[in-house]
């Protein structure tokens, strides 16, 4: 383990995310979060979104496919997890409709 690790149990944390579903976005859906075998339900909030262009990030509240920010995201049970900088299988997650089970975003947490 890295020692600047940060290896803890939350129930919410800021990640970064890449929004991957043709289905934009629902904020009043619960997705189906995934960290290798560990599975919960989780809320998630968009923070902001970064402009592909620039690089500069602005205030939103949507993501549509293909498009990157940041967000909080809540989850129904804290689980295990690190920066992905420091131990990135922890760090990796992925948001999952639970009505058509695809894949709706990746997610990378940050500090």
């Amino acid at each position: 383990m890295n020692k600047d690790s940060h290896l803890k149990a939350s129930s919410e944390l800021n990640v970064n995310i890449a929004w991957l579903d043709r289905e934009a976005f629902n904020p009043k859906k619960k997705y189906i979060l995934r960290q290798g075998t560990t599975e919960t339900f989780a809320k998630l909030t968009v923070d902001s979104k970064i402009d592909l262009e620039t690089l500069e990030d602005y205030k939103s509240s949507e993501m549509r496919m293909n498009e990157i920010g940041y967000a909080t995201l809540k989850m129904a049970k804290p689980i295990l997890n690190d920066d992905y900088t420091y131990i990135n299988k922890l760090g990796a997650l992925v948001l999952i409709d639970p009505i058509t089970h695809q894949t709706s975003a990746a997610l990378m947490i940050k500090g």
